[in-house]
């Protein structure tokens, strides 16, 4: 199996697409599309080996958040609502897939409280016949209750000892 050619494109937040899409995800497949959400500091080209393993098999795809590289104020709900307005949603609903989300690093939190709702409860609750079967993460931050806002509460209300906030230059240290 050939994949297509990947062009990465850089373009404003606010028309930001899905640029990565190895071999098409327009033809029917009983396997789940992998839905890649690369992590703060890190582009869907990071991932691109991994997608052309994947494309022995499975379909991909990835995008740029809206908090990557970008100087304006940008929150982790942005990112939470692009990935199900813009990533997950394109896949289930009108190419009707299932996925599998493959976060890495602090994308584990938006992606987790993206999927909230998608899984097949869910998507059977509402009549739908695609979900998200599940979630695959490397090296991610996992909030209880999967919505992906409460870090601190992961610590039972305060961060552990060995990690300082800094109010002055608005950081945080990992004290060793």
């Amino acid at each position: 199996m050939k994949c297509d050619s990947v062009e990465i494109t850089r373009v404003p937040k606010k028309k930001r697409i899905l640029f990565q899409i190895p071999h098409s995800i327009l033809a029917p497949s009983s396997k789940p599309v992998l839905v890649i959400v690369p992590g703060a500091a890190v582009t869907p080209a990071h991932y691109g080996y991994l997608q052309h393993l994947l494309c022995q098999g499975y379909s991909a795809l990835s995008a740029l958040l809206p908090t990557v590289g970008t100087s304006e104020p940008v929150t982790l709900e942005d990112d939470t609502e692009y990935i199900r307005s813009r990533m997950l949603f394109p896949v289930l609903d009108i190419e009707k897939h299932d996925v599998i989300i493959v976060s890495f690093s602090y994308s584990g939190l938006p992606a987790s409280a993206a999927a909230r709702g998608l899984g097949k409860a869910g998507s059977l609750a509402e009549g739908k016949t695609t979900s998200v079967l599940g979630q695959i993460s490397v090296a991610s931050i996992l909030a209880r209750g999967g919505d992906g806002n409460d870090v601190v509460g992961t610590f039972g209300g305060q961060l552990p000892p060995h990690i300082r906030v800094d109010i002055h230059d608005c950081s945080m240290r990992v004290i060793i």
